[in-house]
């Protein structure tokens, strides 16, 4: 401010100082939201912004959970509920890698534990998106088994 002044300035001088640096401030945010406003409708710009929105029935909200072993419209198998189930681990689970449970080759991730190739795991965690398993003794085919006290 004092550099738009300089040496003897007199009240005149900063009067204008103050009226040229009120108009670039308002000018600016004037500017920037005529920018915001409208350069997204410009086709030059359309690829800066998303266009569209998301509407009910668009199908690309989240569907409700469904049971284990559901087929959806497009045919493919969709777990949500797989806590407790068992199979055999296809790959090393080093954490992550395949098992086969249900009969399907299913990517899991172990909780940090080194899991060999061939040996039984069992679901202790399911979030649709990552499968939590463990190792267990004995066969797929084993029941699990409840403690009781």
């Amino acid at each position: 401010f004092i550099s738009m002044v300089g040496q003897g300035a007199a009240r005149g001088d900063f009067l204008r100082a103050t009226l040229v640096l009120t108009a670039a401030t308002t000018l600016m945010i004037i500017g920037t939201w005529l920018i915001l406003k409208y350069m997204p409708r410009r086709r030059i710009f359309g690829g800066l912004a998303l266009q569209t929105s998301l509407v009910s029935g668009s199908g690309l909200e989240e569907p409700p959970a469904v049971e284990r072993n559901t087929k959806s419209d497009t045919g493919s198998v969709t777990y949500t509920k797989m806590v407790g189930a068992r199979g055999t681990a296809l790959t090393d689970l080093r954490p992550s890698g395949v098992a086969r449970i249900d009969n399907q080759r299913i990517d899991v991730v172990t909780e940090g534990d080194f899991i060999e190739e061939g040996k039984f795991v069992e679901v202790i965690a399911d979030e649709e998106y990552r499968r939590v398993v463990k190792m267990v003794d004995g066969t797929e085919s084993n029941p699990i088994e409840e403690n009781t006290p």
